[in-house]
């Protein structure tokens, strides 16, 4: 009797916490909500956290869910704090990320990338918010400038064209410097040049053709100034 009053105690002790929350906590709140999530799934960072459902909400190890934040290659940093009956999570993550297919001639590797091409993690596919991008060992290593010139271009696109950056699906980087688009729900490929006008042009060129019904198996937009008018 007398330790199941201590349990209770402990329970009702935690929960009554305010403010940020320490390690070797126990938490009991209504729900849990995460901030500042961009490429990460919120069921990734729950994963092997230790929860479970009670009559007064959800019990939850504030160092188990503190310990998967620190583990994730993508969290930059992370804060856990309580809004009355909300638990908090806060993360600044890695951003932003680019998956890349980089080529062999003997096998592919899968990587993430951040913003100056340092690699955070290889072998596996990870869903970004930025296209694909597939290119040979050998370019990745030597041609660093036109990759970064590649990212800068993406970024912009994030800032100032959201919903096209979204369109586009697959950048693989051709040896003679050319870049060959796959795009969303589209059979087309569009042959465009590293450089920000062409992005443009590819907007207004895949507009068109949609309005027109057209779905050409491939083409090339380098130097035609015709269907951007």
């Amino acid at each position: 009797m007398i330790k199941r009053f201590l349990i209770v105690l402990i329970l009702v002790f935690f929960t009554g916490i305010t403010g940020t929350v320490t390690s070797e906590t126990l938490l009991v709140v209504k729900k849990i909500e995460f901030r500042g999530l961009r490429n990460i799934e919120k069921h990734q960072l729950m994963k092997g956290v230790r929860t479970k459902i009670g009559k007064d909400g959800i019990i939850i190890d504030a160092d188990s869910l503190s310990a998967s934040l620190t583990d994730n290659f993508l969290v930059e940093s992370h804060r856990i704090f309580r809004e009355g009956t909300t638990l908090i999570v806060e993360v600044d993550e890695k951003y932003p990320v680019f998956s890349l297919l980089i080529t062999g001639s003997d096998k592919s590797k899968p990587c993430l990338a951040g913003e100056n091409l340092d690699i955070i993690n290889s072998g596996i596919f990870f869903k970004t918010d930025m296209p694909i991008i597939v290119v040979a060992d050998y370019f990745f290593r030597s041609k660093r400038k036109f990759l970064k010139d590649l990212t800068a271009s993406l970024i912009r696109l994030k800032e100032k064209s959201p919903v096209f950056l979204n369109e586009l699906s697959e950048i693989t980087l051709n040896p003679g410097g050319e870049m060959k688009v796959a795009m969303r729900n589209r059979n087309t490929y569009f042959i465009i040049n590293n450089h920000p006008d062409d992005f443009r042009k590819l907007e207004k060129t895949a507009a068109f053709l949609d309005a027109a019904g057209l779905h050409p198996e491939s083409l090339d937009i380098r130097n035609d100034a015709v269907l951007i008018k």
